[in-house]
Protein backbone atom coordinates (compact mmCIF):
# COMPACT_ATOMS: atom_id res chain seq x y z
CA UNK A 1 0.00 0.00 0.00
CA UNK A 2 1.45 3.43 -0.91
CA UNK A 3 2.31 5.64 2.05
CA UNK A 4 -0.12 8.40 1.09
CA UNK A 5 -3.14 6.07 0.70
CA UNK A 6 -5.43 4.92 3.45
CA UNK A 7 -6.37 1.27 3.76
CA UNK A 8 -9.88 1.82 2.35
CA UNK A 9 -8.84 4.09 -0.53
CA UNK A 10 -6.14 1.62 -1.53
CA UNK A 11 -8.59 -1.28 -1.53
CA UNK A 12 -11.10 0.68 -3.66
CA UNK A 13 -8.63 1.12 -6.52
CA UNK A 14 -7.84 -2.58 -6.90
CA UNK A 15 -9.40 -5.06 -9.26
CA UNK A 16 -12.23 -7.26 -7.96
CA UNK A 17 -10.18 -10.48 -7.86
CA UNK A 18 -7.51 -8.74 -5.81
CA UNK A 19 -9.78 -7.03 -3.23
CA UNK A 20 -10.01 -10.11 -1.05
CA UNK A 21 -6.39 -9.64 0.09
CA UNK A 22 -5.12 -6.85 2.34
CA UNK A 23 -1.53 -7.05 1.04
CA UNK A 24 0.62 -8.46 -1.74
CA UNK A 25 2.28 -10.79 0.78
CA UNK A 26 -1.09 -12.20 1.79
CA UNK A 27 -1.95 -12.81 -1.88
CA UNK A 28 1.41 -14.50 -2.50
CA UNK A 29 1.01 -16.69 0.59
CA UNK A 30 -2.43 -17.77 -0.58
CA UNK A 31 -1.07 -18.60 -4.05
CA UNK A 32 1.79 -20.64 -2.56
CA UNK A 33 -0.54 -22.58 -0.27
CA UNK A 34 -2.85 -23.49 -3.16
CA UNK A 35 0.00 -24.37 -5.56
CA UNK A 36 2.70 -25.66 -3.20
CA UNK A 37 3.16 -29.09 -4.79
CA UNK A 38 3.39 -27.73 -8.35
CA UNK A 39 5.85 -25.01 -7.28
CA UNK A 40 8.11 -27.50 -5.48
CA UNK A 41 8.15 -29.92 -8.42
CA UNK A 42 8.96 -27.11 -10.84
CA UNK A 43 11.75 -25.85 -8.55
CA UNK A 44 13.21 -29.36 -8.27
CA UNK A 45 13.11 -29.84 -12.06
CA UNK A 46 14.81 -26.47 -12.64
CA UNK A 47 17.51 -27.17 -10.02
CA UNK A 48 18.38 -30.66 -11.32
CA UNK A 49 18.46 -29.62 -14.97
CA UNK A 50 20.57 -26.52 -14.27
CA UNK A 51 22.92 -28.07 -11.71
CA UNK A 52 23.57 -31.50 -13.24
CA UNK A 53 22.54 -31.09 -16.88
CA UNK A 54 20.26 -34.14 -16.80
CA UNK A 55 16.51 -34.56 -16.67
CA UNK A 56 14.62 -35.33 -13.46
CA UNK A 57 13.69 -38.74 -14.88
CA UNK A 58 17.37 -39.55 -15.54
CA UNK A 59 18.29 -38.32 -12.03
CA UNK A 60 15.62 -40.51 -10.37
CA UNK A 61 16.49 -43.53 -12.55
CA UNK A 62 20.18 -43.25 -11.68
CA UNK A 63 19.36 -42.97 -7.97
CA UNK A 64 17.01 -45.99 -8.10
CA UNK A 65 19.51 -48.17 -10.03
CA UNK A 66 22.22 -47.45 -7.47
CA UNK A 67 20.08 -49.03 -4.74
CA UNK A 68 20.59 -46.30 -2.12
CA UNK A 69 24.27 -47.25 -1.69
CA UNK A 70 27.22 -44.88 -1.90
CA UNK A 71 29.14 -45.27 -5.16
CA UNK A 72 32.44 -44.70 -3.33
CA UNK A 73 32.27 -46.63 -0.05
CA UNK A 74 29.23 -48.89 -0.67
CA UNK A 75 27.50 -47.96 2.60
CA UNK A 76 23.77 -47.09 2.74
CA UNK A 77 23.03 -43.41 2.11
CA UNK A 78 20.74 -40.97 3.89
CA UNK A 79 20.99 -37.73 1.92
CA UNK A 80 23.08 -38.44 -1.20
CA UNK A 81 24.83 -35.99 -3.48
CA UNK A 82 25.49 -36.54 -7.18
CA UNK A 83 29.22 -36.64 -7.81
CA UNK A 84 30.54 -35.18 -11.05
CA UNK A 85 33.83 -34.86 -12.89
CA UNK A 86 34.94 -31.23 -12.48
CA UNK A 87 36.84 -31.26 -15.80
CA UNK A 88 34.03 -32.53 -18.01
CA UNK A 89 31.02 -31.70 -15.81
CA UNK A 90 29.60 -35.17 -16.47
CA UNK A 91 27.71 -36.71 -13.54
CA UNK A 92 29.00 -39.98 -12.09
CA UNK A 93 27.29 -41.69 -9.11
CA UNK A 94 25.48 -40.75 -5.94
CA UNK A 95 27.81 -40.63 -2.93
CA UNK A 96 27.81 -39.47 0.68
CA UNK A 97 28.65 -35.80 1.14
CA UNK A 98 31.76 -36.81 3.13
CA UNK A 99 32.87 -39.26 0.40
CA UNK A 100 32.41 -36.51 -2.18
CA UNK A 101 34.58 -34.20 -0.06
CA UNK A 102 37.25 -36.91 0.23
CA UNK A 103 37.32 -37.30 -3.56
CA UNK A 104 37.70 -33.52 -3.91
CA UNK A 105 40.41 -33.29 -1.24
CA UNK A 106 42.30 -36.11 -3.01
CA UNK A 107 42.17 -33.88 -6.12
CA UNK A 108 40.44 -36.64 -8.14
CA UNK A 109 43.74 -38.57 -8.03
CA UNK A 110 43.42 -42.37 -7.51
CA UNK A 111 47.05 -42.58 -6.34
CA UNK A 112 46.30 -40.29 -3.38
CA UNK A 113 43.30 -42.44 -2.41
CA UNK A 114 45.49 -45.58 -2.59
CA UNK A 115 48.10 -43.87 -0.39
CA UNK A 116 45.37 -43.02 2.15
CA UNK A 117 44.25 -46.67 2.20
CA UNK A 118 47.85 -47.86 2.62
CA UNK A 119 48.39 -45.38 5.45
CA UNK A 120 45.25 -46.51 7.28
CA UNK A 121 46.22 -50.19 6.95
CA UNK A 122 49.70 -49.44 8.24
CA UNK A 123 48.40 -47.63 11.32
CA UNK A 124 45.43 -49.88 12.05
CA UNK A 125 44.52 -50.12 15.76
CA UNK A 126 45.84 -53.21 17.54
CA UNK A 127 49.24 -53.40 15.82
CA UNK A 128 52.42 -53.57 17.92
CA UNK A 129 53.87 -50.24 18.96
CA UNK A 130 50.75 -48.37 17.96
CA UNK A 131 48.56 -48.77 21.07
CA UNK A 132 46.96 -45.62 22.47
CA UNK A 133 48.57 -44.20 25.62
Amino acid sequence: MPRHATRTSFKKGRKAWNKQFDSVEERNDDYYIRNRRRILLKSRRYYIERRFGISVEEYDRKKRLQGNRCGFCGEPMGDPVLDHDPKTGKSRDFVHRSCNMLIGLARENPRIVQNIARYLKKHRAGKRGNEPL
